[in-house]
């Protein structure tokens, strides 16, 4: 039990030292979510991602998207566009 302790703690250890050492990544994230109308994803920032989410209540879904764009410089500004389709009009 105590060599499986100590396994276990110098893996930690090498986890947060290797985090230490990586350069960070800027992203940027949207979420959009509706309470009655389902929302349609239709385009996401190039190299991005936009889509309804994969988790939660499968019935919920439809009512809930998320995006992120690609990853970005820290020294500039982009522009960056999530474009979607509500099914119908009703209250956010």
């Amino acid at each position: 039990m105590r060599k499986l302790i100590t396994l276990a703690v110098w893996l930690t250890l090498g986890v947060l030292i290797q985090a230490d050492d990586a350069a960070p990544v800027f992203k940027a994230r949207v979420d959009i979510s509706s309470k009655d109308v389902a929302l349609k994803p239709v385009s996401g920032p190039e190299g991005g991602s936009s889509g309804n989410i994969f988790w939660g209540k499968e019935e919920l879904r439809k009512f809930n998207l998320t995006g992120e764009t690609a990853q970005l410089p820290a020294d500039q500004w982009i522009k960056a566009t999530f474009t979607f389709i509500p099914e119908s009009d009703g209250q956010g």
